[in-house]
């Protein structure tokens, strides 16, 4: 929450999207709910970076990592 004008919240929001072929996917995106509740979505990045897949087994359940290292934005992963 920091730059943040007083008052005012960052926001994280995860949406479903849906690409070529109608595969979904995740997509983030960022923006400020203002202390006059009004609410701004910060423009998204025009690449899209995909994570790292890992296969990864903990106590029996077998389940996946995503390793998201090469985004700068969270609008790119």
């Amino acid at each position: 929450q920091s730059d943040v004008p007083d008052g005012a919240v960052r926001f994280i929001m995860a949406l479903r999207a849906i690409g070529e072929g109608h595969v979904s996917s995740v997509t983030f995106r960022t923006g400020l709910i203002g202390a006059d509740e009004s609410i701004s979505v910060d423009v998204p990045s025009r690449t899209a970076v995909p994570p790292i897949i890992l296969q990864d087994e903990h106590e029996g359940l077998l389940g996946v990592k995503l390793l998201c290292g090469g985004s700068y934005t969270l609008s790119e992963t």
